[in-house]
């Protein structure tokens, strides 16, 4: 690897990515294909699927305080063993790589005490990772992972190794940031209760800090403000295709954008709540209406709750929840398409 700026990609694995250990094989696979294709990969890595809920069950069980001190030093464990399998993975495919842990770098943050830093704390030393790139070797690192002025381990939040990856490719003026996960891109609504839903190909900054803070799991909400704080351009793929992901950038003009998402999370007690969000879609009278149309034939109940320029949400029943969600996504106009 010659070592360029321009060529340098950031590219993040998550748990489902890794959730076997030929999935981490099939990843390597993935990373040299990248050098082959004269792109220089750095490497952030996710716990394997399902192991940090097992420490966080584990930790739970000696001790219910979540934010002992310890508490983050036995939940960051899986994203250790994570880096070393790839870093191992790559080694045996021909490729130099070697993992680097938070505190090795280190990957800095402005706290003193465990908790859910904002992203503008976090400090990312990339000395050791220019290192690497200058000498062909793959930088492996494990994400979810910070240090604090008092020299502790603390983590970055659920779904914080998106966090890892975006700083590691601010501090490098990265080309671009990758986050491989199991679905091509952000979706329309999610195609696992909505099977119409439709990749969208572009997504501004503000659209997708929307949609992340209202029930999107895709993309943890403090990535993308550490990506709109840096300029930094984010890819969301899938690690087991090579289809066109979404680009998630602040080049995409507002007023032109077509993308609406309709995202759902648990509420209170037995209710869903879903957003539908998009530009202008609050004055967009009706979308209401043909909401109330499509709800009628099945007899759902729902309740607006609150709205935005860019978002209305209401609440239905949990039962109802899938149902609700395909009713909605067509009633949008959704049902014919909606791929950039």
């Amino acid at each position: 690897m010659t070592a360029h700026k321009n060529d340098i990609v950031v590219q993040k694995f998550g748990g489902t990515s890794l959730g076997t250990t030929e999935r981490i094989k099939r990843a390597a696979s993935r990373i040299s294909q990248t050098i082959k294709n004269g792109e220089i990969p750095v490497v952030v890595a996710s716990a394997m699927g399902g192991v940090t809920d097992r420490f966080v069950r584990l930790a739970e069980l000696v001790n219910a305080d979540q934010y002992c001190n310890e508490y983050d030093v036995i939940i960051s464990v899986g994203e250790q063993v994570s880096a070393g399998l790839i870093a191992a993975a790559l080694a045996d495919i021909g490729v130099k790589a070697r993992s680097f842990l938070a505190w090795q770098l280190p990957i800095k943050v402005q706290s003193s005490s465990c908790g859910e830093p904002m992203p503008q704390t976090l400090h990312v030393d990339s000395k050791f990772i220019d290192e690497c790139i200058a000498s062909g070797i793959v930088p492996v690192v494990a994400g979810f992972q910070g240090i604090t002025t008092s020299n502790r381990l603390i983590t970055l939040g659920r779904g914080g190794s998106d966090l890892t990856a975006v700083a590691i490719a601010a501090a490098l003026s990265a080309k671009r940031c990758d986050i491989f996960t199991d679905v091509d891109g952000v979706y329309t609504a999610d195609p696992r209760l909505a099977p119409k839903s439709h990749r969208i190909a572009s997504l501004s900054y503000d659209l997708m800090l929307e949609m992340a803070a209202h029930g999107t799991k895709v993309l943890q909400g403090y990535s993308v403000e550490c990506a709109v704080k840096h300029g930094v351009l984010v890819n969301v793929a899938s690690s087991f295709n090579n289809k066109p992901g979404t680009i998630v950038s602040g080049n995409v003009a507002e007023k032109t954008q077509s993308a609406i998402g309709i995202t759902t999370m648990p509420y209170k007690g037995s209710q869903s709540k879903i957003s539908i969000i998009g530009y202008n879609i609050f004055c967009n009278a009706g979308i209401s209406v043909a909401i109330e149309e499509s709800m009628k034939p099945v007899g759902i109940d729902y309740t607006s709750v609150d709205g935005s320029k860019n978002r209305l949400s209401f609440l239905v029943d949990e039962q109802y929840t899938e149902v609700a969600l395909n009713k909605i996504h067509c009633a949008c106009g959704l049902d014919v398409g909606l791929d950039g």
